[in-house]
Protein backbone atom coordinates (compact mmCIF):
# COMPACT_ATOMS: atom_id res chain seq x y z
CA UNK A 1 0.00 0.00 0.00
CA UNK A 2 1.37 3.07 -1.49
CA UNK A 3 0.85 6.26 1.69
CA UNK A 4 1.26 9.63 -0.44
CA UNK A 5 2.56 12.55 2.06
CA UNK A 6 2.14 16.09 0.83
CA UNK A 7 -0.76 18.30 -0.29
CA UNK A 8 -2.85 16.06 -2.65
CA UNK A 9 -3.87 19.11 -4.42
CA UNK A 10 -0.57 19.03 -5.59
CA UNK A 11 -0.70 15.32 -7.23
CA UNK A 12 -3.41 16.84 -9.40
CA UNK A 13 -2.35 20.05 -10.55
CA UNK A 14 -0.04 18.89 -13.35
CA UNK A 15 -3.40 17.21 -15.33
CA UNK A 16 -5.03 20.62 -14.93
CA UNK A 17 -2.06 22.76 -16.51
CA UNK A 18 -1.99 20.33 -19.16
CA UNK A 19 -5.66 20.17 -20.08
CA UNK A 20 -5.80 24.49 -20.21
CA UNK A 21 -3.00 24.38 -22.73
CA UNK A 22 -5.63 23.07 -25.02
CA UNK A 23 -8.51 25.29 -24.09
CA UNK A 24 -8.46 28.69 -25.58
CA UNK A 25 -8.27 31.52 -23.05
CA UNK A 26 -11.93 33.05 -22.30
CA UNK A 27 -12.51 35.91 -23.76
CA UNK A 28 -15.70 37.51 -21.40
CA UNK A 29 -12.72 36.11 -18.32
CA UNK A 30 -10.18 38.31 -20.03
CA UNK A 31 -9.15 41.71 -18.75
CA UNK A 32 -9.40 43.29 -21.95
CA UNK A 33 -12.56 41.71 -23.00
CA UNK A 34 -14.50 44.54 -23.72
CA UNK A 35 -12.07 46.14 -25.92
CA UNK A 36 -11.77 43.18 -28.12
CA UNK A 37 -13.82 43.23 -31.17
CA UNK A 38 -16.56 40.42 -31.81
CA UNK A 39 -16.82 39.15 -28.58
CA UNK A 40 -19.84 38.09 -26.16
CA UNK A 41 -19.22 41.46 -24.35
CA UNK A 42 -18.93 43.47 -26.80
CA UNK A 43 -22.56 42.44 -28.89
CA UNK A 44 -24.22 42.45 -25.49
CA UNK A 45 -22.75 45.78 -24.65
CA UNK A 46 -24.39 46.82 -28.20
CA UNK A 47 -27.61 44.49 -27.56
CA UNK A 48 -28.10 47.03 -23.99
CA UNK A 49 -27.50 50.21 -26.11
CA UNK A 50 -30.07 49.06 -28.77
CA UNK A 51 -32.17 48.41 -25.89
CA UNK A 52 -31.24 52.16 -24.24
CA UNK A 53 -31.99 53.35 -27.46
CA UNK A 54 -35.46 51.90 -28.36
CA UNK A 55 -36.58 52.75 -24.66
CA UNK A 56 -34.99 56.46 -25.41
CA UNK A 57 -37.07 56.63 -28.58
CA UNK A 58 -40.58 55.31 -26.71
CA UNK A 59 -40.20 57.53 -24.34
CA UNK A 60 -39.58 61.05 -26.70
CA UNK A 61 -42.71 59.48 -28.30
CA UNK A 62 -44.64 58.85 -25.24
CA UNK A 63 -43.91 62.76 -24.11
CA UNK A 64 -44.71 63.81 -27.60
CA UNK A 65 -48.27 62.51 -27.72
CA UNK A 66 -48.87 63.39 -24.14
CA UNK A 67 -47.87 66.74 -24.94
CA UNK A 68 -49.96 66.76 -28.25
CA UNK A 69 -52.74 65.87 -26.00
CA UNK A 70 -52.34 68.51 -23.20
CA UNK A 71 -52.31 70.74 -26.03
CA UNK A 72 -55.87 69.27 -28.08
CA UNK A 73 -57.37 69.31 -23.99
CA UNK A 74 -56.60 73.05 -23.62
CA UNK A 75 -58.10 73.93 -27.34
CA UNK A 76 -61.05 71.76 -25.90
CA UNK A 77 -61.21 73.77 -22.59
CA UNK A 78 -60.53 77.10 -23.97
CA UNK A 79 -63.38 76.43 -26.61
CA UNK A 80 -66.18 74.94 -24.00
CA UNK A 81 -65.06 78.45 -22.24
CA UNK A 82 -66.03 80.66 -25.19
CA UNK A 83 -69.25 78.93 -25.38
CA UNK A 84 -70.15 79.22 -21.77
CA UNK A 85 -69.29 82.53 -21.99
CA UNK A 86 -71.88 82.90 -25.00
CA UNK A 87 -74.43 80.75 -23.69
CA UNK A 88 -74.71 82.74 -20.39
CA UNK A 89 -74.22 85.86 -22.27
CA UNK A 90 -77.63 84.78 -24.22
CA UNK A 91 -79.42 83.91 -20.96
CA UNK A 92 -78.24 87.30 -19.12
CA UNK A 93 -79.59 89.31 -22.50
CA UNK A 94 -82.95 86.94 -22.01
CA UNK A 95 -83.62 87.53 -18.57
CA UNK A 96 -82.74 91.26 -18.70
CA UNK A 97 -85.28 91.51 -21.82
CA UNK A 98 -87.95 89.74 -19.72
CA UNK A 99 -88.30 91.58 -16.97
CA UNK A 100 -88.09 94.56 -18.85
CA UNK A 101 -90.82 93.60 -20.92
CA UNK A 102 -92.71 92.49 -17.22
CA UNK A 103 -91.80 96.10 -15.94
CA UNK A 104 -93.29 97.26 -18.95
CA UNK A 105 -96.77 95.70 -18.83
CA UNK A 106 -97.57 96.32 -14.99
CA UNK A 107 -96.61 99.96 -15.55
CA UNK A 108 -99.02 100.08 -18.27
CA UNK A 109 -101.65 98.43 -16.61
CA UNK A 110 -101.43 100.91 -13.89
CA UNK A 111 -102.89 100.26 -9.82
CA UNK A 112 -104.82 96.88 -9.80
CA UNK A 113 -107.02 96.09 -7.41
CA UNK A 114 -107.45 92.92 -5.54
CA UNK A 115 -111.40 92.29 -4.73
CA UNK A 116 -111.59 89.69 -1.55
CA UNK A 117 -114.71 88.20 -0.98
CA UNK A 118 -116.04 87.49 2.02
Amino acid sequence: MHIQHGNPRNASQPSISTFRQFLPPCAACSPHASETPGTDADASRQTAFGTLRHLLARKTDIEKRITESIEGLERAMHTTSREFQVVLASRAELLTTTAAAAAATTASAGPTAVIVKP
